[in-house]
């Protein structure tokens, strides 16, 4: 089951969006959603061998690591792809489940979100986490004239709809970052999801807000600031999908190669996670699928998963993540907007 995850991280968006006083539809960010088997096998070189893992919940965190090439750089440690054995970490923690409220709304009797804007926006910034009235946002306020708007969304998540997870996590956005807590007992993790304006029907005067895809091919790819407790290897997984990797089922989806070839996200693991924060750069060519080629002209997620097997013990997680940007083509950094 590849995408089998999908309707809960989309409520989870749509409460994201209903805080902002806007109900829409919220693809956002999870058309190509996380899926629990991108695995995160890493092989020799600059760019990781692993794929898929063997599928459901279960997320492959590989057992080969190569000789890898450093991808972060900063006054704390480096992080690369392979060639070092992630640091362990105790999963015994203070951290508790998180206890979610009651819904505050019928998904009965919610409105049809608007269909998706499947021609590709182009963000008109490198910065992807923006402060805003305090907390951390994503590319820019929904309701500004920015040709997108977004924020940030953990998954499992409590939803305003319903039906609540027993395992969800729990996201922070104040502090200049986006701190990411609770007890892993199945695929979890967390991402960015964004939405574009659409003309309002006529007589309406509210701003509506629809899923489109990314165009971010003038950028070589993401880099992010990242500390904390990811369990006890140490490790996340970077995770993106393109359009044209998803089925005509998710949104925008254009692939119509089979099931083994279809929904085969893009990805890159991200290992040596300590409490010292820590510049990570994943470039495209970084990602790798054993689907159609990943095509930064028409991103559909952007999303970051703990390791889980099914069958292992539960473990606890407490990371932070902060100044997510895009990477120039040119120049060896992100700018700032």
């Amino acid at each position: 089951m590849r995408n089998g995850r999908g309707l809960a991280i989309r409520a989870a968006v749509l409460g994201s969006v209903v805080l902002v006083g806007i109900l829409q539809g919220c693809g956002g960010a999870v058309t190509g959603n996380p899926r629990s088997d991108a695995g995160t096998v890493t092989g020799t070189g600059a760019t990781p061998a692993g794929g898929s893992g063997s599928g459901g919940n279960d997320v492959s965190t590989g057992t080969s690591t190569g000789a890898g090439s450093s991808v972060g750089s900063s006054s704390g440690s480096s992080v690369s792809f392979g060639g070092t054995t992630p640091p362990s970490s105790s999963s015994a923690s203070s951290i508790g489940p998180v206890v979610c409220p009651a819904p505050i709304f019928d998904a009965a009797t919610l409105p049809l979100p608007p269909p998706p804007l499947c021609a590709p926006v182009v963000p008109t910034s490198t910065a992807i986490s923006v402060l805003n009235a305090g907390s951390v946002i994503a590319f820019a306020p929904f309701g500004s004239s920015a040709p997108v708007a977004g924020g940030f969304y953990e998954f499992p998540s409590c939803t305003p709809v319903g039906p609540e997870p027993t395992d969800a996590l729990a996201l922070d956005s104040s502090n200049d970052e986006v701190r990411v807590s609770g007890i892993v007992t199945t695929f979890a993790g967390f991402g960015v999801y964004w939405s574009a304006p659409t003309p309002p029907d006529a007589g309406d005067d509210a701003l509506a807000y629809s899923f489109a895809p990314l165009d971010v091919s003038s950028f070589a790819g993401i880099q992010f600031d990242i500390a904390g407790d990811a369990g006890p290897l140490g490790l996340v997984t970077f995770t993106s999908a393109s359009t044209n990797q998803e089925s005509p089922s998710e949104s925008c989806g254009t692939c119509t190669g089979s099931e083994g070839t279809c929904n085969e996200l893009s990805s890159a693991p991200v290992v040596g996670i300590t409490s010292v924060s820590t510049t990570v750069q994943v470039l495209w060519s970084d990602l790798t699928t054993s689907g159609p080629a990943f095509d930064p002209a028409r991103v559909g997620s952007l999303f970051w998963q703990f390791t889980w097997t099914v069958g292992q013990e539960p473990y606890s997680v407490d990371v932070a993540i902060s100044n997510v940007q895009f990477i120039p083509q040119t120049g060896s950094g992100a700018s700032t907007p």
